[in-house]
């Protein structure tokens, strides 16, 4: 039957579109991650080279 066929592509585009979608967010999920380390790392390294005379006015 034709439309059983047409049932069959129509799964398939779904299929394929949510395959892309969770690759797309598995791949900003990397690149949110990879973001934070270079943050944290730069926040480390600023900090260490101010020193420890530098006062936290939050303190």
């Amino acid at each position: 039957m034709e439309t059983i066929q047409n049932f069959d592509y129509l799964f398939a585009a779904f299929a394929i579109l949510w395959v892309v979608v969770f690759g797309y967010f598995f791949f900003l999920t990397r690149q949110l991650a990879d973001l934070r380390r270079e943050v944290n790392a730069l926040r480390e390294e600023r900090e260490s080279q101010a020193g420890p005379s530098t006062t936290d006015p939050d303190s």
